[in-house]
Order: C-alpha cells, then structure tokens, then sequence
C-alpha cells in the first residue's frame, strides 16, 4: 500500500512503500517474490483476522465511543469557530467564513421571527 494506515492491518499481510515509482516497483517485485516463495501468510489466516476484527458489532461500538468523546467536548464559541474557518487557507478560508456568518445570523433571524 503506498500511504495507508498501519493499524488497519498487520504488517505480514500488506507491504508499505513511500509513493515514488522505483519503492512501488521494488514493493511489487518483493511482493511477487513472496508470492512465489510462499513467504505469505495463509489466505484463510488473512479472511479470519479480518472477520474477527473488523465485524459490524465492533465497528458500531467503535463509532459509538467516537460520538460520545465528540459529544462530551465543549462547544468552540463562533468566533473560535469563524477564525478557525478564516484561517484554513488564503482564498477559500476567509469566504467560508463569511458565508457562515451569513447562515448564522439569517438562521437566528429565521429564528427570530418564527
């Protein structure tokens, strides 16, 4: 895998290069190689550690503890907010921040007269 993250599986069942052609290239020939020597590990041991850690129980408690760590954060104030926004880049960040300005104070207009 060229980037890719480490945890997501071991390192015996996948191969890390840096993203240049000559590493893809010596990465492909290894992995060949590997192939062809029987230096891989077992299909079925690959299918069962996947299974095993990945099943939708797991992955549902996983993103489950991810919203409540969210949920316990404090709230950034909106200036915390916009500034974060104005400064994401050049161009882009100060017109996002503009425009959600705009939606902020229309929305409480809305709110307002509603």
């Amino acid at each position: 895998a060229v980037g890719g993250i480490p945890e997501v599986l071991p390192d015996k069942f996948i191969y890390f290069v840096r993203p240049s052609v000559a590493s893809i290239q010596a990465g492909l020939e290894k992995a060949v190689l590997d192939v062809i020597t029987g230096d891989r590990p077992d299909p079925w041991e690959g299918n069962k550690f996947v299974s095993a850690a990945y099943n939708w129980r797991d992955v549902a408690a996983r993103t489950e503890a991810v919203y409540q760590a969210v949920l316990g954060r404090e709230r950034p104030s909106l200036a915390t907010r916009v500034r974060n926004m104005w400064e994401g880049s050049i161009m882009a960040g100060p017109i996002m921040a503009m425009l959600y300005l705009f939606c902020h104070y229309f929305i409480l207009i809305l709110d307002y007269f509603s």
